[in-house]
């Protein structure tokens, strides 16, 4: 990222800057997160993301950074949530939840929104999500009945919420 804002403003007319961030800045809340909710990352992950996107503010002026939620659709890695699901269910592997709740987004919506944000010229920090939230238990049900496969699961006591708010890009677009 650094070279990147160095060359950009080496440049006379300053581009827009689009950098792909994270929910995971944020803390859990119990409440929908807001773009200006406390930022508290609790990975490594997240907490680059975070060191990045203050980089990115302090050093530039033109750029949108997107906080990605959790983003599902075809082809997606098998590291991920749902695919990983998938092959547990029809492996009969033993599947460790915890209670928490997420906000899941099409990968459709995130490109509508990213080219909404190139052609619209969006200077700011927006949340990227659906606003729903959606337990873990809850998609793996739906899962497992569209495979006709009962899971093997073990519920522990973990809980956190991750749901984005998303009046900051309803509002602009």
């Amino acid at each position: 990222v650094k070279k990147i804002i160095k060359n950009l403003n080496t440049l006379k007319k300053k581009p827009l800057f689009i950098f792909i961030s994270s929910s995971y800045v944020y803390e859990s809340s119990k409440n929908k997160l807001r773009e200006n909710s406390k930022v508290n990352p609790t990975t490594l992950y997240g907490s680059l993301k975070l060191r990045c996107e203050n980089y990115i503010m302090n050093k530039y002026k033109n750029y949108c950074i997107l906080r990605l939620f959790n983003i599902y659709g075809k082809d997606q890695p098998s590291t991920f949530f749902i695919p990983d699901i998938i092959e547990k269910i029809k492996k009969k592997k033993l599947i460790e939840l915890n209670k928490s709740i997420r906000d899941y987004i099409h990968v459709n919506d995130v490109i509508k929104i990213i080219d909404f944000v190139v052609k619209n010229n969006v200077n700011s920090i927006l949340n990227v999500g659906s606003g729903k939230s959606t337990s873990l238990n809850f998609l793996l049900n739906k899962i497992s009945k569209k495979l006709k496969i009962k899971p093997i699961l073990k519920i522990n006591k973990k809980q956190d919420k991750f749901v984005a708010s998303i009046q900051k890009l309803r509002k602009i677009g």
